[in-house]
């Protein structure tokens, strides 16, 4: 893989961290603890992102999970819950089941993480709907 590539993987990598990681405090001020698990998360969760990017699939589940026993936030939970979806779909794409990956990544409620998905999936050839679907490939009515 040439240096070019890498750094490419690299810039890929922090833009998704990034954009999964706004937003994960607020405004107000938070005790050390608070800002510590906070910290924590966001390196968990880029850490998470990284490893998608270079295709360590085993290693973003584990930097996931401990993201998701420090997720206390509704929105940090979105991001968990979304970058798992990715994860599930990218395993079955791995094993060469499409319309799994296709759907799991319909399910992708992080919008900046659906789109770029939906867009690099397209590039190999796997529509992505814009709407949540279910197995059966209808348009779910639910949303989780």
């Amino acid at each position: 893989m040439t240096r070019q590539r890498k750094m490419g993987g690299r810039r890929a990598a922090m833009l998704v961290a990034l954009s999964l990681c706004a937003g994960c405090q607020s405004g107000s001020r938070i005790d050390p603890a608070e800002s510590a698990r906070v910290e924590s998360f966001n390196i968990e969760l880029a850490e998470s992102t990284t490893a998608i990017n270079s295709g360590d699939l085993a290693t973003a589940r584990q930097h996931l999970d401990a993201a998701s026993d420090l997720a206390k936030e509704d929105a940090e939970q979105a991001k968990v819950a979304s970058l798992d979806t990715f994860i599930v779909g990218a395993e079955a794409l791995l094993v060469g089941d499409v319309e799994l990956a296709r759907l799991e990544w319909s399910r992708i409620e992080d919008d900046a993480l659906g789109a770029e998905v939906r867009t690099k999936a397209g590039g190999i050839g796997v529509a992505v709907p814009d709407t949540p679907q279910a197995p059966d490939g209808a348009e779910r009515t639910d949303t989780e």
